[in-house]
Order: C-alpha cells, then structure tokens, then sequence
C-alpha cells in the first residue's frame, strides 16, 4: 500500500502588542516601587580580639531601632569576622549590640546616613561573664537568608535521639510533606536534594531523607534549582528548589544495625553504614522487612504513609561512593536494587457522570499480586580541564526493572436508577521487562563571574517488553435480553524509545548593569510501538491474530527551542526578558495500515522574569513563561486497545501540540526572629490541551480517543505563615497556610462537550510545643474541601470534605527513656454506605536507650493500638469520583534491638 504523507504548518504565538504592553506595565510598577520605598542603607564590618588581633567568627551582631527597640537584624559574623547587614533604614538612629561568649559585650550607637556605611573594627575584650547575665537574642535563630540561600539552623529544633532528617523536615518552617512523600516548601516542589552539595544516591531526594540522622547535620539549605536543570528535568514554567544538607565537619563512622520480630509473623532487618574520610564518603545500606516499610527510615513503620495499600514484604539493598580529589575531580556513584512483593485486596465504588444529567455507577473488587525487582544505577562525575573549564559525565538513573502481576477483578455496573447493566470477571496477568540508559556530557566553560559557555550532549534509550494474559467474561443485561461474552487474549507489546539532545547556553556582560543570555536546544526522539493480541483457546493455546488490537506504530518528534533573554540588574531589582522560537515536527506513521502524516509548529513564546528586594528579608517576584508539550505516543497510536471489554481506548494520531503559559507571583518575607510569610498565586491558561473523547452506549461500555480543546485553564493560590515564640519552660511553633485551587476542564461525552470546573481548599494548622529533654508534642489538622460541577448537568455537582487529623506525642520521663505515640485520623462522611467512614491509626512505642553513650537501644512498639485503622481513599476527577477501601496491615507488637555507630 502507498504511503499517505499529509502536512499541515501552522504559526502561532502570544498577542505580542499585548504582551509588550503586559511587560511595561509590570516593569513600570516594579521600578516605580523601587524608587518610591523607603530608602534603606547596608551596613559592613567586622569583629577582632583586642589583644589578639585576630578575627572573631560566629559573634553575633544585632541591630536594633533606638526609639522603639524594633529588631531590624541579626546575623552572625564570618570566618573572618566579616558581616553584611541590609535593609537598614536610613536616616534613622541605630543600636549595634555584638556579643560573643567568652568576650565582654560590645554596644554603640549608629546614624546611618549614606546608602552604604563601613564600620570600623570592632574589638572585642575577654572577661569572665556569668551566663545568666547575657541574654544573646538571634544565636538560635531557626532561619536566616543568605543572599538567594535560605538556611535553617538544625540545632534550634528538637527530635528524638537518633532520628533521621526526615523527622526534622516535618518541623522546619515552610516546609511540608504530603502523605506520599513529596515535599515542598511553601507550595514550590523540592525536586533535588544534595549532601554537602553532592549528589545522594543519584535523584532520589528521599534516601537523604530517610537514611541520614538528624545529630550529624549541622544545616539544611533552601535555592533556586539551576535554571536550565530545571527545563532539563521538565519543570517547564515552574521553578523548583533545591535542598542541600550541610553534614557537620570531622564526621567518620556513624550508622546504625536493627533486627525485630513481633506478633503475627512480622520481623524487620536494616542495616545503615557511613565511613567518611574527609573528601571519601561511603555509604551502605540494607533492609528486609514485611511491615510496610519500603524507605530506610528507624521509625518509617510507625508512619501513616505506608500503613495502608495492602501488605508488603520489602528487600532493599544499596551503595553510594563519592570523592573530590586534590585536582578538582568529583566522583559520585550510587547502586540501589529494590526488591516488593504485595498482597492487595481493594474494594472500589466509581460514579461515572454522563450527560444530560445521568451516571454508571461502578462497583468492583480486586485482588492483586504484584512483585518486580527494580535495579538503579547513577553515576556523576566532573573533571576539570583547566582553572576556568570542566568536562561533566553523567548516567543520572540508569535502570532495568522486571515485573511480574496478577490480578482478579469482579465488577458490576448499574445506571442511574440502580438497574444493573453489565458484569464482569476477569484475570489478568502480566510478566514485563524495562530498561531505561540514560547518558549526559557537558562542557562547561567560565570566563568570568558573569560569562559562561555551557553546552551539553544528552540520550535516553528506554526498551519495555511485556506478555500479558487476559481472561474473562461480561455479561450485558438489557430491557430483559441477557448475553455472555468471553475474551481470552494473550498480548505481547514492544516499546522502543531514543531520544538524542543537543543543547548550549552562553550568558555574557554587556555593562555593569546589562547581561545577555543565548540557548539554543534541538532534541529528536524516534519511538516505535508494537502490539501483537492473539486470541486464545480453553488451554490457552494460540488460535487466530486479532487483527483489531494487533499494531505496529512509530513516530518521530522534532523539537528545537532558540532563546535570547536581556537581564538588568540593579541593587533592589533584577529583570529578565526574552522570548523562544519553538519548532516542533511531529511525525507518527501506521506501519500496519502504511500511512502517516506530519505535523510542524511554529511558536514563539516570550518571557519575563522580575525579582524584587524589599529589603534583605522581604522579596516579590513575577514570572511569565510559555511553553509546548507533544503528545505522548500512546496517544497517537491509532491502535484499539480492547484488554478490557468494557473500556476500549485509541489514540488519535491527528493531535497537535499543547501549549501553555503561566503567570506566577510570589511573596516572601522572613521576620528578625525567624517568622515566615509566603505568598503565591498562579494562572496558567492552555491552547490546545490534550483531553479525553468517551462515547458510551446502552451496555455501558465506553469507547475512549483523545482529542485537542481551548478553554482548559487553571488557578493556584498559597498563604503560608510560622512564627516561633519562646516560653519559659519550653517553645511553642505555630505554622499556618492554606492553598485554593481552580480547573477548567473539557471533554466529550457521546459527542457533546461538557466543561466542568473544580474547587479545592486545603487549610492546613500544626502546633507544636517541646520542652528540652522533656516532651515534644504536635498535631496538624488539614482538611480537604472539594466542589466539582457541570455547565450541562448541574444536578451531578459534587462537593465533599475529607478530615484529616495527625498527631505525635514525644516524652522523656526517664533520663534513657522515650515514650512515643503517633496518632493519624481521616474521616470522609459521604463515603459509599458499605465503606468505612473513619480511619484511626494510632501506634505507640517505648525505647530505652542504654550501652556506652547511648547507643543501644531496646524499642517495644505497637502498631495500631486501637484496632481502627483502615485504608480509605477518594479520586475527584472532572468526570468521575471514584473512593477505594483496600486492607492494610492490622495490629501487632515487636520487640527489636537496634546498635547506633557513632
């Protein structure tokens, strides 16, 4: 058969007058904003002994306003006694206080006149002071800002003896973990974690998390993730950041061996070694369990994360080597094989909305097996060439991961009026394999501390093979007339996928004030798609081809994106603008049928970047960033996906490019003693959008394609507030936000499209109290209110509010004696009547702590003390809402010892 090549070209791109007219107007509010505020002086200097002469580093130096006693800062002296303070007001008389321990206190007054003012040295006198007659404020501050850097200091938090960092997270100002593990801080994603500025077994932010303890961390920092990492990683238009753990100096050996068993069979091993030898850094790591604990954490199995989604056995074991020798060259390689088995039984309630007002209702139970044995490998190194260049290695996440599944489903649908429509009983087993090579070279070149050359050479090459058996029955019931289909089908799939990019990035200086920067990157990704459906008889022997769900289909993607941007730099005000040319060629081709056809776009999308310095501790920002997203190759591929009777699947190979933009402002300010207040809003409009086409018919069986729609669009807004207050037996944290979200979204349902809209609103309030050696106690409530509704059936709106209550109980009643109690509550009342409505976990344990400095320890715990905990889950989509009960581990007790190297 001939081959059909069509080609549609289209060029498209923002309003650009309004665009332009967009950026002067937020370019003129910001510099008048700037030259309107108060105007603010930066105060130097620097600390010495008298008699010495020699620096003094850590002394801390506080200002204070004269009339008031208004805190204006605290910062803490450098290595050399050095120290910078900004947003001083001008004009104005000053209090400098500057003590040290060990030196008798330094006090004097200040008129800062001039933008910028240098204090001469200031020569400290030693003396004998009584502790109780200093009173230093701000030693202890739980955060500072340096420059773009936010730093917590560790030791101003408190923890149970030997827990990992993970437990210190949750208490941190502005940061949060959501109850799958992913972090933020103050509605921004952390997407990477570093150790001392490496690399931690590759990019698994959350093995820092989980394996490093709390007592050898001195500080934990907050920046802006590389800019270019972050269009790297697909982080398009949304800045994240980046997480750097500072290990404490002089470290050597420290880790810590475990072994339990407890009631109802359950046992836990884990093994955790670190040997550090100043640049040489070891790290092993080993665990078998079958308590739900699938991360390395001391105390993960009394969590709320993993108490539910049925039972699993867990063995895990891994290896992570970095150095950094004399020459500048930096070595950092990482080994992780993963190894779960799980036992889940799920029951499942879907309410599926069709219009004009009228629904499926779908309930199921399944029981599924899963095991897979998951192998990863990251290797990162950096040469240096010569004192300004540097060659980078990289295989960031090397993986090969086999799976093997089963699963035994039953499901019956109803319609709107309870009569039943279809039923279903299927078997489905799947034995997959996946490889995933990725490799990176980079070149990098600095000409001085405002010109560089980066240019970076990339591949990833994915291969997954599957066999999958699909065996069943459905039965279509009909005003009185019953029928009986059987499917027995084996599937085998083969997906290639390759990806090449080249990319290179030079930033220049203009003037002083005026930089440039010039990218330019060009990927290709080439991905065939293979899949073969056999029907098969009663012994599972093959018959015939099925030539509906039998396909080979492969596709080629084009993309290059050229940028230019200007930055303009002054002392408060940093502004960016540019714009991208993107070229995207998409290029899917039917080798079954002989035929394709070939999309190209033109876009250009501008950009705008504005950060704002109040003072050295309040900070505005403004973004504006457009970019395009191809389709996936499932959704091209133009192939029946039939596995299931009941929900059929094509894709659309006639899809275009999404693209999207989004407008982001944020505000942040951090008060003189430690308190936070984050702002954030963010609209991102979408041409284009991918969506889903269903079509259902009398049986209840939809048929699923995907299509292009405008219109879709979306809302986010975050507050977020903490505030530290000391007391005189102990210290009370409070930490406050709240996030508001809103989605437009479209699709078609039997030919007629339905927008639905969605509200979510999340409050979120923790209180924490601890008292030194005593207690350290907290409870955060956080509801989830949800409100979904239709243009075309108003009388499906949803809206519903799920609870959520968690708490944590530390004390200490005996010098070597912890009591421990973590409590998790989750109610939903418009949960399905034969579902539970409430969830109550609370697990409790003891440990004594004895051997020489502690580092034994004796820990009985009990899991799920009351008996009250169950899995329960609800999924709000724009056309369904669906809630899952499945069963999870129930009560037992474990004795274990655990042995602390230090």
């Amino acid at each position: 058969m001939a081959t059909l090549i069509f080609r549609k070209y289209r060029v498209e791109s923002v309003n650009i007058p309004r665009f332009f007219i967009f950026c002067c107007t937020v370019t003129i509010f910001f510099v008048s904003l700037s030259l309107h505020a108060q105007k603010t002086g930066t105060l130097t200097g620097s600390v010495v002994d008298s008699l010495r002469k020699e620096p003094v580093p850590g002394a801390t130096v506080i200002i204070n306003r004269l009339a008031d006693d208004t805190r204006l800062g605290a910062v803490v002296t450098g290595m050399e006694g050095e120290f910078v303070i900004e947003g001083l007001p001008q004009k104005d008389t000053l209090l400098v206080d500057i003590r040290y321990l060990g030196y008798k206190p330094w006090r004097g007054l200040l008129y800062l006149e001039e933008p910028r003012f240098a204090m001469a040295p200031v020569r400290l006198q030693e003396g004998a002071i009584e502790l109780e007659d200093v009173k230093v404020e701000g030693a202890r501050l739980p955060m500072i800002m340096k420059g773009d850097t936010l730093e917590y200091n560790v030791s101003a938090f408190t923890t149970r003896p030997y827990a990992e960092i993970k437990e210190l997270f949750k208490k941190l100002p502005g940061l949060e973990m959501s109850r799958e593990g992913g972090m933020t801080y103050n509605g921004q994603r952390i997407t990477k974690v570093l150790v001392d500025g490496r690399e931690y077994f590759g990019t698994d932010g959350q093995m820092a998390m989980n394996t490093l303890p709390v007592d050898v961390v001195e500080k934990i920092q907050l920046m802006d993730t590389d800019e270019e990492e972050d269009l790297r990683s697909g982080n398009q238009g949304e800045r994240s950041k980046t997480m750097n753990i500072r290990l404490k100096e002089g470290l050597k050996d420290f880790g810590s061996v475990s072994a339990g068993g407890g009631t109802d069979r359950r046992y836990e091993l884990m093994g955790k070694y670190n040997r550090f030898r100043g640049e040489s850094r070891l790290t092993l790591l080993g665990m078998v369990n079958n308590v739900n604990a699938v991360d390395y954490a001391e105390d993960e199995v009394i969590t709320l994360l993993n108490a539910g989604n049925g039972i699993t056995r867990t063995l895990r074991g891994g290896a992570n080597y970095s150095n950094r020798w004399k020459d500048g060259t930096a070595l950092s390689t990482g080994y992780n094989y993963t190894r779960p088995h799980t036992y889940q039984e799920s029951l499942k309630e879907r309410i599926q909305f069709i219009v004009p007002d009228s629904s499926f209702t779908t309930a199921s139970n399944s029981t599924v097996t899963r095991r897979s044995d998951d192998h990863r490998v990251n290797i990162n190194t950096t040469i240096p060439l010569d004192s300004a260049s540097s060659l980078q290695i990289q295989l960031p996440d090397l993986s090969h991961r086999a799976t093997n599944n089963r699963t035994v489903t039953r499901t019956v649908t109803a319609d709107g009026a309870e009569n039943p429509v279809n039923e279903q009983q299927n078997t489905y087993h799947t034995d997959g394999k996946s490889t995933t090579i990725p490799l990176l070279l980079g070149w990098q070149k600095r000409y001085s501390a405002t010109t560089h050359l980066n240019i970076t050479l990339s591949g990833t090459f994915s291969r997954q093979d599957n066999e999958d058996f699909n065996l069943g029955e459905t039965t279509y019931y009909r005003q009185g007339t019953d029928s009986t289909a059987q499917f027995r089908q084996q599937i085998l799939t083969d997906n290639r996928t390759d990806n090449y990019t080249a990319s290179i990035n030079h930033r220049f200086s203009i003037s002083r004030r005026w930089s440039s920067s010039w990218y330019s990157t060009v990927s290709y990704t080439r991905s065939s798609n293979k899949r073969e459906t056999w029907l098969l008889d009663e012994e599972n022997n093959r018959q015939i081809r099925d030539s509906l769900g039998t396909n080979a289909f492969r596709s080629r993607v084009l993309n290059s994106n050229t940028g230019f941007s200007l930055h303009y730099t002054l002392e408060k005000m940093e502004l960016a603008i540019g714009t991208t040319l993107n070229y995207n060629r998409l290029s899917p081709y039917d080798e079954t049928l002989q035929t394709g056809i070939t999309h190209e776009f033109i876009n250009l999308a501008p950009s705008l970047n504005i950060n704002y310095k109040i003072t050295d501790k309040k900070r505005i920002s403004f973004s504006y960033n457009a970019f395009t997203s191809p389709p996936s190759a499932d959704q091209l591929q133009p192939v029946a996906d039939n596995t299931n009777p009941l929900f059929i699947r094509e894709g659309n190979p006639d899809l275009e490019p999404v693209f999207s933009q989004v407008y982001n402002l944020r505000y942040n300010a951090i008060g003189s003693k430690g308190n936070t207040f984050f702002a954030n809003l963010s609209y991102r409009p979408v041409k284009d959008q991918v969506i889903t086409t269903t079509a259902y018919d009398e049986y209840g069986r939809q048929v699923a394609s995907y299509s292009n729609v405008d219109g879709t669009r979306s809302l986010y807004g975050y507050l977020g507030f903490s505030a530290r207050k000391p007391l005189k037996t102990g210290v009370l944290d409070v930490k406050a936000s709240g996030n508001i979200g809103y989605n437009r979204d479209k699709n078609f349902i039997n030919g007629e499209l339905v927008s639905s809209d969605q509200w979510t609103l999340g409050p979120n309030v923790q209180l924490r109290y601890a008292i030194q050696e005593l207690l350290d106690a907290d409870i955060i409530y956080a509801p989830q209110y949800n409100k979904l509704g239709y243009d075309k059936a108003s009388g499906q709106d949803q809206d519903f509010i799920i609870h959520h209550i968690s708490g944590s109980l530390d004390l200490y009643p005996l010098k070597n004696l912890v009591w421990g109690n973590k409590i998790g509550f989750i109610r939903n009342n418009k949960l399905p009547d034969d579902f539970e409505k409430s969830s109550l976990l609370w697990n409790m344990d003891i440990s004594w702590l004895f051997l020489k400095d502690k580092r034994g320890e004796l820990k009985f715990r009990v899991f799920d003390l009351l008996k009250q905990n169950r899995n329960i889950n609800r999924i709000a989509t724009q056309n369904y809402i669906e809630d899952t009960q499945s069963n999870n581990l129930q009560q037992y007790f474990m004795l274990s010892f655990g042995y602390h190297i230090r």
